[in-house]
């Protein structure tokens, strides 16, 4: 079992900040999930999803090859959403209307568009964290509202110990003379001297809680993926604050799809421990890339994972239908 920290012992953690330019000869996927609060705290939250896949031929041309968007309206108490605009060539989509974006959401997910999951969609990644982003939405509440202000569910609470390897039993996390805030100011996330390298992210006046996703692939002697993940908030002051993070290397086999390599490197979490996780993903090496989204969850559950890290490499099931619009 992985060695916990002696106490005291906070890594240093340094957002990414803007993405790396755009390589001739690569396919990038962008998300992006923007969780905003209206009204009073706790009482709306709407949610506002945006994903493109964006070609970049070895003559350095661009095209948009899928985009995509959807709108929905999330009861902030219970998670059941409440409506939902998506795509109209996934009329099932309506069907997740009463259904609660929480774990549960993937299997329905599955039933409602099973081919866009097949075809490992930018809809359907958007789709899938869902799930994820909702858990960590009520975040930008306790950076614009003192616990008092909050109602007593939106209030910082502790979560079940085993539930990953932050919240291990002994862990930083149930000390309670910890200090609770380890965020990171998370600086611009598109290059400005590569304003296509990501679809235009939208800016809002109310508290946004923003869930970002970078998968960059390309083809040499293997299939090469540099992949970015970050959740943020914004701050009464201006900016935002990265609250988790993680850059995702990874090699796998051009011909079979099994992965050869994966390295992971935090750059924002809330614990000392959380970085652990990221020296359990040796145990995923030979997996092929499509079955990443199932075997992920199973393999590295628990105290063995990082929920967060574990979505990001999940995703990578998605890097197939990259290399064949990079093929086509």
């Amino acid at each position: 079992m992985t060695a916990l920290p002696e106490p005291g012992a906070v890594p240093v953690f340094v957002p990414d900040g803007a993405a790396p330019s755009r390589i001739a000869g690569s396919v990038r996927r962008t998300t992006s999930l923007h969780m905003r609060w209206p009204g009073e705290p706790g009482t709306a939250l709407a949610i506002d999803g945006f994903a493109r896949d964006l070609v970049t031929a070895a003559d350095g041309s661009a095209r948009v090859r899928d985009r995509d968007r959807i709108s929905l309206r999330v009861d902030p108490r219970t998670r059941t959403i409440r409506d939902f605009d998506g795509p109209e060539r996934a009329p099932g989509l309506r069907r997740l209307v009463g259904t609660r974006a929480g774990g549960g959401l993937r299997a329905v997910l599955a039933k409602v568009v099973p081919e866009e999951r097949k075809a490992g969609t930018a809809l359907h990644l958007l789709l899938d964290d869902l799930a994820g982003a909702s858990i960590v939405a009520p975040f930008v509440l306790t950076r614009f509202h003192s616990g008092d202000e909050l109602p007593e569910s939106f209030r910082a609470r502790k979560l079940p110990a085993g539930v990953c390897l932050g919240w291990r039993e002994g862990a930083t996390a149930h000390r309670p003379d910890e200090p609770a805030d380890r965020t990171r100011a998370a600086g611009g996330v598109p290059d400005p001297a590569d304003p296509l390298g990501w679809h235009e992210l939208p800016e809002y006046d109310v508290p946004t809680t923003q869930r970002l996703r970078r998968i960059d692939v390309r083809l040499a002697q293997e299939i090469e993926v540099d992949a970015w993940f970050q959740d943020s908030a914004s701050e009464p002051s201006g900016g935002r604050v990265a609250v988790h993070e993680y850059r995702v290397r990874a090699t796998a086999d051009r011909d079979t799809g099994a992965l050869l390599t994966l390295d992971a490197v935090p750059r924002a979490l809330p614990f000392p421990e959380c970085p652990l996780a990221a020296g359990n993903l040796g145990r995923l090496l030979g997996t092929p890339l499509t079955e990443l989204r199932d075997l992920v969850p199973r393999t590295l559950r628990g105290v063995d994972g990082c929920t967060h890290l574990n979505d990001a490499v999940r995703a990578l099931s998605d890097v197939p239908a990259l290399v064949a619009a990079l093929e086509s």
